[in-house]
C-alpha cells in the first residue's frame, strides 16, 4: 500500500515536470518519508490516550536526533520496525512516570553505562546502511562529544540537586540509543561487519 502510495506520488510529480530522473530514488524517498510519519503518528495517537503529548514531543525530537547520529538496531520489516517503534514508546512513557526508578542508582547506573557503550561504538552502521569513512569519523567526533555534554551536564545537575523532566526524558534515550547500538554492534560482529 505505502510503495503504491509512492509510486503515486512520484508520477504526479514527474507529470508535472517536478522531477525527471531517479524515479525509483523518489519512489524509495517516499517509502522512508511515509513510513516514519506513520510511526510518528502512531507514537503521537498513543501520547493522546496517555495524555502525554509534550513528552512525546521530547521523544520523537531527541530520539531522532540520537538515532541520526549515533545509529543503532534496525528491524529487518516495517511492520517489525513499527511494533518495536510503538513498544519502545510505550516502555518510555511508563518508565518515566516511575519516578521512583529514575531516581534510582540502577537508573544511573544504565545511563553511564549507555554513555560508555556510545563512547565506544557510535556511529553503528549496517549491512544497509554503511557509513562513508569521512562521515563516521565526523559522526564519532560529534556522538563524543554529546556523551561528554551529557556526562557533564548529569554531574553537574547531581551537584545542585537540580532535578529535570527533560533531562530524564534525554537520560532514558541515551539508554535506548546504547542498548540500540550494542545491539546492532553484537550483529555486525555476528555477521563481520567492520
Amino acid at each position: 500500500m505505502v510503495e503504491k502510495l509512492s509510486g503515486k506520488i512520484v508520477r504526479y510529480l514527474e507529470s508535472r515536470g517536478i522531477i525527471e530522473c531517479d524515479y525509483e530514488v523518489y519512489e524509495y524517498g517516499f517509502n522512508l518519508i511515509i513510513y516514519e510519519l506513520i510511526n510518528l503518528l502512531g507514537i503521537l495517537i498513543i501520547s493522546i490516550f496517555l495524555e502525554d503529548v509534550s513528552n512525546a514531543i521530547l521523544y520523537i525530537i531527541i530520539f531522532t536526533l540520537f538515532r541520526a547520529l549515533m545509529g543503532g538496531y534496525h528491524e529487518k520489516t516495517r511492520i517489525r520496525c513499527f511494533i518495536s517503534t510503538m513498544s519502545l514508546y510505550i516502555g518510555f512513557v511508563f518508565i518515566l512516570k516511575n519516578i521512583t526508578f529514575l531516581k534510582s542508582k540502577i537508573f544511573i547506573l544504565l545511563f553511564i553505562t549507555s554513555l560508555i557503550v556510545l563512547w565506544l561504538t557510535a556511529p553503528v552502521d549496517t549491512i544497509k546502511h554503511r557509513i562513508l569513512l569521512k562521515k563516521k569519523l565526523r559522526l564519532k567526533i560529534i556522538d563524543r562529544s554529546i556523551c561528554l555534554f551529557l556526562l557533564s551536564t548529569f554531574v553537574y545537575l547531581s551537584c545542585i540537586h537540580y532535578e529535570s523532566q527533560l533531562f530524564y526524558v534525554v537520560e532514558l534515550i541515551c539508554i535506548y540509543s546504547g542498548v540500540l547500538c550494542l545491539i546492532q554492534f553484537y550483529i555486525n560482529n555476528q555477521e563481520g561487519v567492520k
